[in-house]
């Protein structure tokens, strides 16, 4: 009988400390929501300071550093989100995001969103972004082979900028057949 109420006792301590962890992270968002970034930093790395392993909080607070500039404790945050879990897409998708955004790395966001997409390969988002990086580094045959494949994805879920996905495809092909009659007449 005592077993049973200690087990008791700590079930409800450990759900009150979980719910608090949750009021605490969805008042973080919605201080990003407002744009008060500094104080949702403050809500995140209080989860942070509470539960180490709570993964999400690194990769909100993590966006957060970015928007302030705080470049290098933003990428801290993201790949201790991903050290966290291997195969949060999310943060891999955001991590990818700022180097092509922010660190002008094409090849590390390339190398992100391949990882993206490993993991969930239906990801037509990542599809999309990692055939614009190609492009910007003149690999038109990747960047062909991304856009399809999220036009792919797009059509089977119905995303609305479809037109958008199937124009920069239509695109990449004309650059694609020039150059390939260039390098056969070489």
């Amino acid at each position: 009988m005592k077993k049973w109420i200690i087990i008791v006792i700590c079930s409800c301590s450990l759900l009150s400390y979980s719910q608090e962890l949750a009021r605490k992270y969805e008042s973080g968002l919605q201080k990003m929501q407002k744009q008060d970034y500094t104080g949702a930093i403050t809500d995140f790395t209080s989860i942070i300071n509470q539960s180490a392993y709570y993964f999400d909080a690194y990769l909100q607070r993590g966006i957060c550093y970015e928007h302030i500039n705080k470049n290098d404790l933003a990428i801290a945050d993201y790949n201790e989100a991903i050290k966290q879990n291997p195969k949060y897409v999310e943060a891999y998708y955001q991590r990818a995001l700022f180097y092509a955004s922010i660190q002008k790395d094409t090849q590390r966001a390339i190398s992100d969103l391949s990882s993206v997409l490993k993991i969930k390969n239906r990801n037509y988002a990542a599809y999309e972004m990692r055939g614009q990086l190609y492009l910007c580094r003149h690999k038109y045959m990747q960047a062909k082979e991304d856009f399809s494949a999220a036009c792919k994805r797009a059509l089977r879920i119905k995303i609305k900028n479809f037109d958008k996905l199937d124009l920069m495809n239509a695109a990449v092909i004309k650059l694609i057949i020039p150059v390939k009659i260039r390098h056969l007449a070489e």
